[in-house]
């Protein structure tokens, strides 16, 4: 069985891919590592090299330091959680990089678009 949307025929959904972006690389990379220490217990395997996470239900998280094809290409995302610090300028400084990821990654997303992206705060 598959499920149609807009007129595209896609299989039903197993898990989750999730796009995660800090403001620069640096903070993506520390962002991504914080995320897989603060939910350990849910993590199955960590692929430090693709940067990727996959959690037990099978949710995949990818950590995208710089938005191109080599990031990108062949992807498909249905979140995409922002990592910041407290002033919030990634929404700003990097508006094109998350505008091309929506376009180009989650057109076909399986979750609602008010809840497509989420913020994940550095408290460092």
């Amino acid at each position: 069985m598959s499920t149609k949307v807009t007129g595209i025929e896609r299989e039903p959904f197993e898990y989750f891919d999730i796009a995660f972006l800090g403001y620069n690389a640096k903070l993506t990379n520390y962002g991504f590592r914080q995320f897989l220490e603060n939910n350990r217990e849910q993590v199955r395997a960590v692929y430090f090299e693709s940067l990727i996470i996959i959690l037990k239900d099978g949710t995949r998280l990818k950590a995208i330091p710089i938005v191109d094809d080599r990031h990108l290409g062949g992807y498909r995302f249905d979140q995409l959680i922002l990592f910041d610090d407290n002033r919030w300028l990634i929404e700003w400084e990097r508006s094109e990089d998350i505008r091309i990821i929506k376009a180009l990654t989650m057109q076909l997303s399986n979750v609602p678009e008010e809840f497509q992206i989420l913020k994940y705060e550095d408290i460092r």
